[in-house]
């Protein structure tokens, strides 16, 4: 959607100028609804990011085993929970349920 490059825009120059200042919830806020319009390639990048600039975070891990639960990559999906796994980031009910589900 045209809302949604505009705001990736606006993020990749906050990024670019100032990606200490860039909070967790604006790398998860432009990935979500890049994943919703299935922009895969931007949800990837914005995920990679969250994951190199937060380690220490969830949705570090979250935001990538999401995107690849929806595209089927389960290869990709069982390398980050194992990273999860060797972190000491707190799992939550969700992603112990999301984990569940991709298992079955």
């Amino acid at each position: 959607s045209e809302y949604v490059g505009v705001m990736d825009e606006l993020c990749e120059t906050l990024y670019q100028e100032n990606r200490a200042g860039m909070k967790v919830f604006c790398y998860e806020w432009i990935f979500y609804r890049s994943l919703e319009i299935k922009s895969y390639e931007k949800a990837v990048v914005w995920s990679e990011r969250l994951a190199a600039e937060h380690p220490e975070e969830l949705s570090a891990y979250t935001t990538r085993m999401k995107l690849y639960f929806e595209s089927g990559k389960k290869a990709e999906f069982f390398d980050v929970l194992s990273q999860l796994k060797k972190s000491t980031v707190t799992i939550d009910k969700q992603t112990l349920e999301m984990i569940r589900i991709m298992h079955e």
